[in-house]
């Protein structure tokens, strides 16, 4: 399944921050709009026009009477008695009428005359408790758009908050605006939360991963689930980290060699040497009394250098063949005739163990770039292990086949090698047990046959079963 890339995922988080804050302020100005209508329903709605008539205004006890609305339009309020005289005024009059004709008060009702100073009146008729007959009129000092305005709902941007309806608004804006703040607020938390896990997951799991691989535990492999990019570091974590891992199994193993290797050519030549001690000393000390006996040592002593100069030829050849910068002297040649020439050369110790060998070789030639003096080495090694190590009578073979490369497979019908002996025969110094019976070999031949086999690019298996035999098969590619 192809992971998401990160970019696409915060395009697509900044979409989902932009459509969130879009929901809350419509959602905001939801409650607005319902807060308002339920302030208005909770409210007396005659409360939330301003008190500018005549009959709204009227108290029996004239100082009571609530004109502030009215005072704040520039109108006033005027009680007349029932010879239409003025004798209550509350709020700024404007004018200088104290006494009112009957005629004209009825036309001022009737028409909003602009010419005279009262532009508009309102009027409330009324008894008094002395049984006499009142008039209360309220008066503007302009017609220009004063009035009609002040007979609107009183909702303008000049919020007074002693005005009802502006303190509806200011409620009810400051409701809706600590709403829009708090879920502006959780849904950021909330979003942030979420977001951030994408990022934060994945960085504290190669965290935690860094800090067991800076203790040493190369074993250290992460998993998680994350998008490409994160996908991409978690790879190239594990696979640094297996890097590392097979590294210090290959330096551990390099190590355990080494030593292996140091403690092998120690005992492998304290053992020719204690001989080569012992014999000299008995011959210094006379302890040969006859010639016989002192070709006997001498003999000895012989045998025991040939197989320390074996030892260390073959250990030289190695660790030369362990340098980077050795290379093979390769000569296109008859490969077949090679083979030949080899099983010659050694034919002389096969006859004498007796190995019944069968060998299958094609009768044309086949022309292969190859180092002669190595890979006769590498031959004569193999071929060498199989005569000495096997019992007399032993049926072997040797062939060469050309199928998908060069194949040269010598095997024979032996006392074939263990599981474990099989696991480590081609690494240096190991040694059969009949090998360590007797003064064996080196433990290098197999080593070096696989080191030049692999310097011209092949490969070398071994099919082995105790009690049954060994073959041996090398593929030299084309």
């Amino acid at each position: 399944m192809r992971k998401r890339r990160y970019k696409s995922t915060l395009t697509r988080n900044y979409a989902i921050a932009a459509f969130g804050m879009l929901g809350i302020i419509i959602l905001s100005i939801v409650f607005m709009f319902f807060r308002l209508s339920f302030y208005i329903n909770g409210v007396d709605k005659d409360n939330l026009l301003p008190k500018l008539s005549a009959r709204d205004i009227f108290a029996e006890d004239f100082s009571k009477m609530n004109t502030k609305d009215l005072e704040r339009e520039g109108g006033w309020v005027e009680v007349l008695d029932d010879q239409y005289k003025v004798i209550f005024t509350k709020g700024k009059k404007n004018d200088s009428v104290t006494q009112y004709d009957r005629n004209e008060l009825i036309n001022s009702l009737l028409k909003d005359d602009k010419t005279k100073g009262a532009t508009y009146n309102s009027v409330y008729a009324f008894r008094g408790k002395d049984g006499r007959d009142y008039l209360c009129i309220v008066k503007f000092s302009s017609l220009s758009g004063q009035v009609n305005e002040a007979l609107k709902p009183h909702i303008n941007l000049n919020f007074n908050r002693k005005d009802p309806v502006d303190r509806l608004i200011i409620n009810a804006l400051a409701e809706s605006a600590l709403l829009l703040l708090f879920m502006t607020i959780l849904f950021f938390i909330l979003f942030s939360k979420i977001t951030s896990k994408t990022v934060t997951k994945p960085l504290t799991y190669i965290r935690e991963g860094l800090d067991k691989m800076t203790k040493g535990d190369l074993n250290t492999r992460i998993h998680f689930d994350a998008h490409y990019e994160f996908t991409e570091i978690k790879d190239s974590f594990n696979y640094m980290a297996e890097r590392l891992q097979t590294s210090e199994r290959e330096r551990e193993e390099a190590e355990k060699s080494k030593k292996r290797m140091i403690m092998d050519i120690s005992h492998d030549l304290k053992t020719p040497i204690t001989s080569i001690t012992g014999y000299s000393k008995a011959l210094c000390e006379g302890m040969a009394l006859d010639e016989e006996s002192r070709k006997k040592y001498l003999s000895y002593i012989y045998d025991k250098s040939i197989r320390m100069t074996r030892l260390i030829d073959d250990l030289f050849r190695f660790s030369k063949m362990e340098d980077s910068e050795f290379k093979l002297n390769k000569q296109p040649s008859d490969i077949v005739e090679f083979l030949r020439e080899v099983i010659a050369l050694n034919y002389g110790e096969i006859e004498v163990k007796e190995i019944e060998l069968d060998i299958n070789l094609p009768q044309e030639e086949i022309i292969y770039s190859f180092d002669k003096v190595e890979l006769d080495r590498a031959l004569t090694n193999i071929i060498t292990n199989m005569v000495k190590y096997n019992p007399k009578g032993t049926e072997a073979f040797i062939e060469l086949v050309e199928e998908e490369g060069i194949k040269i497979r010598i095997g024979d019908k032996g006392v074939g090698m263990s599981k474990d002996l099989k696991a480590t025969v081609f690494d240096a110094f190991v040694r059969g047990e009949s090998a360590r019976k007797t003064d064996g070999g080196t433990g290098l031949g197999l080593a070096i046959a696989k080191k030049i086999v692999e310097l011209h690019g092949g490969k070398i298996h071994l099919e082995t079963e105790e009690g049954k035999g060994s073959n041996f098969t090398i593929e030299l590619p084309i």
